[in-house]
């Protein structure tokens, strides 16, 4: 490949990145002034029905923040930070370490991990054999 088009490509590449930045962004201060009001601790199913009615605006779609929770497994929130990572991690993929704070929780983090200690340990036993 040419290097203008190598650098071409990088840059079309950085772009990308940004705007799914600057999305996860804007949907992540969506979610703040929605849920910094709420009481908690609170569940699952209550903000669902709380947020049945309100919009998130995704690139290429729109659904609302309760079905969102609705897609997620019950579960109990302490804070309007762990509700926001819930919903964050579900919409975006995104949230904890990878955005900069890793005292965020991200399921998706952990399921790596998983897989990954799942594939040493086949690769353990394999040797054994």
């Amino acid at each position: 490949m040419p290097e203008d088009e190598h650098a071409s490509e990088t840059s079309h590449i950085g772009r990308m990145d940004q705007r799914e930045r600057d999305r996860t962004e804007r949907i992540e201060e969506e979610l703040r002034e929605e849920l910094d009001g709420q009481q908690y601790p609170t569940n699952t199913a209550e903000l669902s029905r709380e947020y049945a009615e309100t919009i998130v605006h995704l690139p290429r779609d729109t659904e609302s923040l309760g079905d969102v929770f609705d897609r997620l497994a019950p579960d109990e929130y302490d804070s309007p930070q762990d509700a926001r990572e819930a919903v964050l991690g579900e919409l975006t993929g995104t949230a904890g370490f990878e955005r900069g704070d890793d005292s965020e929780y991200n399921p998706e983090r952990e399921l790596d991990a998983l897989e990954e200690t799942e594939r040493e340990e086949g690769k353990s036993e394999l040797d054994v054999e």
